[in-house]
């Protein structure tokens, strides 16, 4: 079982789907690694229907849906469920483009359908302040996006693939590293800025 099941005329449950891991508060559900995009619905509510349920609110803290960068159904679908939007952006002309679609799918979503209000995040991915053309990347996006909408960024860290790699998270693999920090205090700042009654979660919670 996929979260791609969740698709299917009588999908599973998310409590069916849901596999725990060797990492203390983290549980997951995998993808199907041969879906090849075949979605077809205008049911947007999807997603919403299998994760606003009170046993999964009540279960996790946090869920985040991994979601590609494209507008397909799936995709759609998973906007759709979410309270916010957090876009990972690559120091690249082209990402600026391809961050502003989404970006205005999810604020049009929460806008017509009536949603809680949206709340959108930049976090820039390998960024080098040496580097002109990322600095001047991140000027465009404060000015296309705002500022407020900026986390802090994420510095070039070959830890970061090594873990990867390993099939490891960054603060288990390299724990002293910078991409170690960078998430770390990214996280932080999510926390602060999108769930502060929740308060930074405790070593081992979920």
């Amino acid at each position: 079982l996929t979260a791609h099941d969740l698709f299917l005329p009588a999908p599973p449950s998310v409590r069916e789907l849901v596999r725990t891991t060797a990492w203390p508060g983290l549980s997951l559900i995998p993808a199907d690694t041969g879906f090849n995009g075949g979605v077809s619905t205008s049911d947007l509510a999807v997603l919403k229907r299998a994760f606003r349920t009170a046993d999964t609110e009540n279960r996790y803290d946090v869920v985040i849906l991994d979601l590609p960068p494209t507008l397909d159904a799936t995709v759609k679908c998973g906007l759709a469920c979410a309270d916010a939007l957090l876009v990972p952006l690559l120091p690249h002309p082209l990402a600026l483009d391809g961050a502003a679609r989404i970006i205005h799918f999810f604020k049009n979503l929460h806008a017509t359908r009536q949603f809680r209000p949206a709340m959108i995040g930049i976090a820039p991915m390998m960024f080098d302040t040496r580097v002109g053309l990322h600095r001047k990347v991140l000027e465009q996006a404060a000015r296309r996006f705002g500022t407020d909408s900026l986390f802090r960024s994420i510095r070039i860290d070959i830890r970061l693939a090594e873990a990867f790699a390993e099939g490891r998270p960054i603060r288990h693999y390299a724990p002293r590293s910078r991409g170690s920090l960078d998430y770390h205090l990214l996280a932080n700042d999510i926390i602060a800025a999108w769930m502060p009654s929740h308060g930074l979660p405790r070593e081992g919670g979920e």
